[in-house]
């Protein structure tokens, strides 16, 4: 690995130190500008590329940052796949038992222009662990194609990960889907609209015609499977108080609510790459490439601050509120911790070295 030609701070270089020994094909100056973007995104955010630049701990010029910024944005080939390798060793998810991963998409403008993100994660303890994304060149919902092919080149590449289900929701239909996901080696559980046709024993009916009577917070699994989408499934059903949630399996779960219920942990994720983390929304970058490298590097942003909130959670208890919640997530609590350091020239470097010692752990 060739020596990088620009210095930067003792941080970045510890941070760099734990960041290629997983990402042993990389230039040690590539490796270097991910520590400082790293940092920088975590310091203030994503909004003008001049914010990222000055946040940059170098010795040099922000413009000269901002200039590797763009060259990085706009030239550099980066390798998702092996992002996605280092999100996994960081976390340990191959030693994971049961996982479920949950599918779905999120989206924003800029100015007229719209940014639309297809991305697959894995659910961890109330949020989702980014693994892989496809930003979308298309308004309006993914292709069947498309989620395929990200979930596909996934699988390729972890072939052996303990997957429980893939969960996701009413958006992810079509009958080439279905037949897809019946293929693999994992369940399904597929929330379904109301209006979907339902066959049984040579009837076919819309689903809430199936699934009549239910009274509220009353769940019920039907009797027997049904062909929906041209796929053998068997079908659930919840009342809530805000209405009817059908839920499509290939197999009887008896605990298929608590595993599409951890659908929502994606939703937290997207509000920490977003509003509650590090406004990735506020970019004024349309390109659907450099958007897919911005969530790499904020992804890997994002795994530091878990990790970090999970491990100083155990020694000081988040806060529970008086509505029974939790004041921050992991992410939230980890987010804040090492903002506090890297804002503050008067902590100390042993602080910093935990934060760094804790991203090393799986």
């Amino acid at each position: 690995m060739a020596k990088a030609k620009y210095a930067s701070s003792g941080k970045v270089t510890k941070l760099v130190s734990v960041l290629s020994s997983h990402l042993k094909g990389f230039h040690l100056a590539r490796v270097q500008f991910i520590g400082l973007f790293v940092i920088a995104v975590i310091k203030v955010g994503l909004g003008g590329l001049i914010q990222i630049a000055t946040a940059f701990e170098r010795n040099v010029e922000y413009s000269s940052s901002l200039r590797r910024i763009e060259r990085f944005l706009n030239y550099y080939e980066l390798d998702f796949q092996a992002i996605t390798n280092l999100i996994i060793s960081l976390e340990g998810i191959e030693q994971w038992e049961n996982i479920v991963l949950c599918l779905d998409r999120t989206n924003w403008k800029v100015g007229k222009e719209h940014i639309n993100i297809l991305l697959l994660s894995a659910a961890h303890k109330g949020v989702s662990i980014p693994l892989c994304w496809s930003v979308l060149s298309r308004t309006g919902n993914s292709a069947t194609q498309q989620r395929i092919d990200l979930i596909e080149d996934f699988l390729n590449q972890f072939p052996n990960l303990s997957i429980t289900a893939l969960v996701a929701d009413r958006e992810f239909i079509g009958k080439k889907w279905f037949f897809y996901l019946a293929t693999k080696k994992f369940d399904f559980v597929m929330r379904i609209k109301s209006n979907f046709k339902a066959t049984r024993k040579g009837k076919t009916k819309s689903i809430v015609a199936w699934c009549r009577g239910l009274s509220i917070s009353e769940t019920y699994q039907l009797d027997g499977t049904f062909v929906v989408n041209e796929a053998e499934v068997y079908l659930s059903v919840s009342r809530t108080q805000k209405g009817y949630i059908y839920l499509a399996s290939p197999v009887l779960l008896d605990n298929i609510f608590e595993i599409y219920k951890q659908r929502w942990e994606i939703e937290t994720l997207f509000k920490a790459l977003k509003s509650q983390g590090f406004n990735l929304e506020n970019t004024k970058l349309t390109e659907p490439n450099k958007i897919a490298k911005l969530i790499a590097l904020c992804s890997i942003a994002f795994v530091w601050c878990y990790k970090v909130g999970e491990w100083k959670h155990k020694k000081t208890k988040i806060r529970v509120c008086s509505n029974g919640y939790n004041e921050y997530s992991f992410f939230r609590y980890g987010l804040i911790e090492i903002k506090k350091i890297l804002n503050n020239p008067m902590t100390s470097e042993t602080k910093f070295d935990q934060k760094i010692k804790v991203l090393s752990m799986e």
